[in-house]
């Protein structure tokens, strides 16, 4: 009875994928995964353990990958293209996803690619990847880089002015968000350049920002427990991370 106990109680694990600097000069101690302190210490916080993934030279462990019960995409600067391996491996096995920032826009880009490539996608390397996404990005880009943020990413933040980052958000009725807010306008930090222009049908989009620009979406399958958001909810005292693991 104590061991069957022990399994009940069991704390969810989040795998939280990092952000790779690898090969990047002749330095082999330049080469690194980068984590963010604010995206572990959410998860203690809302009573799960995270799991850092580092990866095998640049190359996704499958065995990491069955530790964890589901994974955090947090917000950086590049996107590797390891990372739609993950995102498979999530897809195929229904682990819920949290994108935050980077990490929502890195949901866009795998939603669109796995539309255009279908059943062939699983068995593709990260070089055929990159070369669907580079092609992709030519004829009809997902992401765009906005010249004037107009207060999406117009702040450098700093551990006392959080609120200068802020803006507000309209909320789907209905969505995760209006679940975890209560309400359907909110205000969130907002610290990007880069904004998503379209998801492909694993997502529908549920909330946006008063200029229109995509701040949030979710999967349609009831099956996939999918989030993105474009704000930055692990640097305030946003509910969003608490109420994700929660539901897991």
């Amino acid at each position: 009875m104590e061991k069957i106990g022990m399994i009940q109680n069991k704390k969810k694990i989040i795998g939280i994928v990092p952000t790779l600097h690898l090969y990047e000069n002749d330095d082999p101690y330049q080469d690194r995964y980068v984590f963010i302190n604010n995206y572990p210490k959410k998860v203690y916080e809302a009573g799960a353990i995270p799991l850092g993934l580092l990866f095998n030279d640049g190359k996704i462990s499958l065995d990491q990958l069955e530790l964890c019960d589901a994974f955090l995409f947090p917000g950086g600067s590049r996107i590797d293209h390891e990372l739609y391996k993950v995102l498979l491996y999530a897809y195929q096995k229904k682990k819920p996803v949290l994108g935050i920032c980077m990490g929502m826009q890195a949901m866009a880009i795998f939603s669109v690619m796995f539309e255009e490539t279908h059943s062939k996608y699983a068995k593709m390397s990260s070089e055929e990847i990159k070369a669907v996404y580079q092609n992709m990005k030519k004829e009809n880009p997902t992401l765009e880089m906005l010249e004037k943020p107009n207060g999406h990413g117009s702040i450098i933040l700093n551990r006392t002015n959080e609120e200068e980052a802020k803006h507000f958000i309209q909320i789907e009725a209905g969505s995760f968000l209006e679940e975890v807010y209560g309400t359907l306008e909110e205000r969130v930090v907002s610290l990007h350049n880069v904004v998503v222009r379209r998801v492909g049908p694993l997502f529908k989009i549920v909330a946006h920002a008063p200029d229109g620009i995509i701040e949030a979406i979710e999967s349609v399958d009831p099956t996939l427990f999918w989030i993105g958001v474009q704000f930055h909810p692990e640097v305030t005292n946003d509910s969003l991370i608490a109420k994700w693991i929660e539901k897991i």
